[in-house]
């Protein structure tokens, strides 16, 4: 039998940053692009020496999904937690504490609804909103690439990588 792998999470808030971005993006470029029409309209608006307050406005809109998703990285990195994760080919076992808070749980590879794996991370997702980030870093026992191998072996058509 093949050794657990284990993941030990402190510090999280360039992992989530990079999650909440990869997870606001990756069904569709509608958001971004969206953005780049609303500053070049912006900057044309400048540039014309119209009104301002639009200008303003168009910017404020642009930048907002954007600054949202670098804060809450921020915010989420605020609270204490320690994050426990040990693969097997069996299950996933999961030990957490956040802000005095213990919890586990064990989570059979079937019930994973998809995972992508990034140059930095692995994403598990549990179903299409929320997922739990692994970032490669924080291995501690075992690989990357052992990681990467259980995870295709195990769940098939769920794994994607990114």
């Amino acid at each position: 039998m093949p050794q657990p792998i284990e993941v030990h999470i402190t510090n999280r808030s360039q992992a989530l940053t990079r999650f909440l971005r990869f997870h606001f993006y990756r069904k569709s470029l509608v958001l971004p692009l969206w953005s780049v029409i609303m500053i070049v309209a912006a900057v044309g608006l400048f540039v014309q020496r119209a009104d301002v307050i639009p200008g303003i406005v168009l910017l404020a809109v642009a930048a907002f999904p954007h600054f949202t998703i670098w804060r809450m990285g921020k915010r989420l990195d605020r609270k204490p937690m320690h994050q426990h994760f040990t693969l097997t080919p069996e299950a996933i076992r999961y030990e957490g504490n956040q802000g005095g808070i213990e919890s586990s749980s064990t989570i059979a590879w079937n019930s994973l609804y998809r995972v992508y794996e990034s140059k930095t991370a692995f994403y598990l997702y549990v179903n299409k909103k929320h997922a739990m980030v692994l970032p490669k870093a924080d291995i501690t026992a075992g690989t990357p690439d052992e990681l990467s191998r259980l995870m295709q072996e195990k769940l098939e058509g769920g794994y994607k990588s990114v």
